[in-house]
């Protein structure tokens, strides 16, 4: 027999590009992008997600109330890399819609 687990809150929009990384009990999903067709071609993402793996439960990282959010964020971007250092998530580098990126980014979830 096989379970599926009953996942609440709101999940990412289906993506490719992104990044997913384990930070501590969660699972945070930063950017990507995605086809919108022939006429709007490819939108590119910085929107982050996380998953808490113990409660089954999406939630947007902009949409905590309690967590304060400074410094600029990350431009739309695909391709990127991201590695947990310390209790930090670096983001690196990737593709936007006109530009290769080479910036360093922190997030502290």
């Amino acid at each position: 027999v096989r379970a599926t687990p009953l996942i609440e809150g709101v999940p990412p929009s289906p993506r490719g590009g992104h990044s997913a990384t384990l930070w501590e009990v969660s699972i945070v999903v930063f950017g990507g992008h995605y086809y919108a067709g022939k006429n709007k071609g490819y939108k590119y993402l910085n929107d982050t997600y996380i998953l808490n793996v113990n409660t089954n439960r999406w939630s947007v990282f902009l949409n905590i109330k309690e967590k304060k959010i400074s410094g600029t964020p990350p431009a739309p971007r695909y391709s990127h890399s991201a590695i947990l250092a310390g209790s930090r998530i670096i983001i690196f580098g990737g593709k936007g819609e006109k530009t290769v990126f080479r910036d360093l980014h922190a997030l502290d979830p």
